[in-house]
């Protein structure tokens, strides 16, 4: 039912939840780091791999691979070690003007 310009939506229609596709995530209005302590490893090493193969910044340009170390940057308990990768990592990609 198409409601029209200045009309009250039904009763019912209040009260229904909103429906989303099956694979939808749900909306938070926080960020939400996608890395914890037991997946960053594969992640550091993923950005290591990408990064030193050349031609990354062909398919993305630096600003999305210093925005994927950020988020991997800002995992809670991180080691020294792998911090240092990413700090390295972080100065390898180049800055776009």
């Amino acid at each position: 039912m198409v409601r029209q310009p200045g009309e009250r939506p039904d009763a019912t229609m209040q009260n229904r939840p909103i429906q989303r596709p099956m694979n939808a995530r749900p909306h938070t209005s926080s960020f939400t780091n996608p890395y914890t302590p037991q997946n960053v490893e594969a992640a550091i090493s993923h950005l290591e791999h990408v990064l030193k193969a050349g031609g990354a910044t062909q398919l993305f340009n630096g600003a999305y691979w210093r925005a994927r170390i950020s988020q991997a940057s800002a995992t809670p308990g991180l080691l020294p070690a792998q911090r240092s990768r990413l700090e390295r990592l972080f100065g390898s990609v180049a800055v776009e003007a």
